[in-house]
């Protein structure tokens, strides 16, 4: 499925040296689905890295067991070059 959002400026960038490096942008999103407001995270990931579980999916295993303070999971999705 879809989910749409407006976003604008980020809030939070955070760049690791070099080549192989992740980048993590950080912004305050208009959830225009459920007509709220919502920190989207744009990350990328490096290839062939440790865990091939996406964060969101992390987030919705914590929020199972039970775990606090477990922010709110909205949506995820990983595009692929």
């Amino acid at each position: 499925g879809q989910h749409d959002f407006f976003v604008g400026k980020p809030i939070f960038v955070s760049e690791s040296p070099g080549a192989a490096g992740s980048r993590t942008r950080g912004y305050v999103a208009w959830d225009i689905q459920n007509k709220r407001f919502a920190f989207l995270k744009d990350a990328w990931r490096r290839k062939g890295g440790g865990s091939s579980a996406t964060e969101g999916k992390v987030l919705l295993q914590l929020r199972a067991a039970g775990v606090a303070n477990i922010p709110t999971y909205v949506c995820d999705a990983e595009l692929q070059d």
